[in-house]
């Protein structure tokens, strides 16, 4: 297990930042992200459906999420069968 220190967010016109306790203010991947254009994903949207868009974007969704919680369980030294078994399968779908 890892004991990482409890970081401290603040949110700053609607993006969050974190604080270390060094003072150090790192923004969310989503505050990074969030200003991307949105006209490529609109676009693609459109072109393959509003429905056929919506389970795409579902699945990476709950994808991202197990992805997080393995990354939270690696680092707290919990479920390793599980991590190592989806290690794996990620590693299998990416070659």
């Amino acid at each position: 297990m890892i004991n990482f220190e409890e970081l401290k967010t603040k949110t700053v016109d609607k993006k969050r930042f974190y604080v270390t306790p060094e003072g150090n203010e790192y923004p969310s991947i989503t505050t990074i992200l969030s200003p991307r254009n949105k006209a490529g994903i609109m676009k693609w949207r459109k072109r393959v459906g509003e429905k056929v868009a919506n389970h795409i974007c579902n699945k990476a969704a709950t994808r991202g999420t197990k992805v997080h919680k393995m990354c939270e369980d690696f680092l707290n030294g919990e479920n390793m069968n599980i991590i190592r078994k989806t290690f794996y399968h990620i590693v299998y779908l990416l070659s």
